[in-house]
């Protein structure tokens, strides 16, 4: 943009500040409406039942926490991080400090062994 083509504020009227208001706020409330449909959608995917081969059913946020599971247990730090927040749960800071060393990846075929402790646990076995 070419600062010297913008009009600043201060030197509108202001009715045209109330105009310009009045257009940010609909397309405000536009762009909110977007993002929370797109959510009601993704949740209704998301607790959609899908079977397999065998006959099995399991809702699809189901299969992508067993998925996100199996990825962290083959050594995906990335999910396994994931997998401890999401159960509300804190990497220690140890682990953390060795991930950061060592560039997030596992050293050849071994797979990755991250602890991890309650928020409100010091280590000492008492709660804070």
């Amino acid at each position: 943009m070419n600062d010297e083509n913008l009009i600043r504020n201060e030197e509108r009227t202001p009715s045209e500040r109330r105009e310009l208001a009045s257009k940010a706020g609909r397309a405000s409330g536009a762009a909110r409406r977007k993002k929370r449909d797109l959510k009601g959608v993704i949740k209704m995917l998301l607790d959609g039942e899908i079977t397999n081969k065998k006959g099995e059913t399991a809702t699809r946020r189901e299969v992508m926490a067993i998925s996100l599971i199996d990825n962290a247990m083959r050594g995906n730090v990335k999910a396994a991080k994931l997998v401890a927040e999401l159960a509300g749960e804190v990497p220690d800071k140890k682990v953390e400090a060795a991930i950061a060393m060592s560039g997030g990846k596992k050293k050849g075929n071994r797979p990755v062994v991250i602890q991890f402790v309650d928020a409100g646990d010091d280590g000492c076995g008492q709660d804070k």
